[in-house]
């Protein structure tokens, strides 16, 4: 009987860590399918990174980075975002760590309910920018990153 217990009990061991791993891989998405102009597979192998409110707010966010056939290829998931005020937007950034420098890759898709989404895609590729960093930004003309949402970096 102990033996059996045993063996059940490694088996939902074995399940639940499989679920995990399935769930936290570089494909796992909780949006829903969208429209995308991204090619079809090319995050399916790409490093993915967590993203973390700096705000202590409960939003959240995955972003993956890739390099395919001379093409940088980024995209953001954010989830449970405050909803936006008239005139504000989210928008992504890469940053240079050891540099400081930035730049913007976009306009964060408005999905609804808290879900936001950004691709972004060059052949101008740039070394060493490793930090995401999602920022609320008044619709003005400064083109600097406002308030830091979520960050991580690769």
């Amino acid at each position: 009987m102990t033996k059996k217990l045993f063996f059940l009990f490694a088996v939902a061991v074995i399940a639940v860590l499989g679920w995990w791993v399935w769930t936290r891989s570089a494909g796992d998405s909780r949006l829903p399918e969208i429209e995308t102009s991204l090619p079809a597979g090319v995050f399916a192998t790409a490093p993915a990174i967590d993203l973390e409110d700096v705000t202590e707010g409960d939003g959240d966010g995955e972003a993956w980075l890739t390099i395919v056939k001379g093409v940088e290829y980024h995209k953001v998931e954010a989830h449970s975002l405050p909803a936006l005020a008239g005139g504000y937007f989210y928008e992504g950034w890469l940053v240079n760590p050891k540099s400081a420098e930035f730049f913007s890759t976009g306009k964060m898709r408005d999905l609804g309910a808290g879900e936001f989404y950004l691709e972004y895609q060059t052949t101008n590729y740039k070394d060493g920018y490793t930090k995401v960093v999602i920022t609320l930004e008044p619709n003005d003309s400064d083109p600097s990153p406002a308030a830091h949402i979520l960050e991580g970096e690769f």
